[in-house]
């Protein structure tokens, strides 16, 4: 699915996995995204996604 929004989009995008990550820097990267992809199916809190909404940035996820 991410792969037809970039191609509807026509523009390119990048990921970098950083890992484990303090909260300060965590909510710098966040605020430098333009959306957050969270394909997995299973997530234990979802605390990115609240994360994300809370700053008003969209969200593409799987059904969990």
């Amino acid at each position: 699915m991410t792969e037809s929004i970039v191609k509807h989009s026509q523009e390119t995008f990048d990921a970098y996995p950083h890992g484990k990550v303090s909260r300060e820097e965590g909510l710098k990267l966040l605020s430098e995204v333009e959306y957050v992809v969270i394909p997995s199916r299973w997530e234990a809190f979802g605390l990115i996604l609240l994360e994300a909404m809370a700053l008003e940035i969209p969200i593409i996820a799987s059904k969990i």
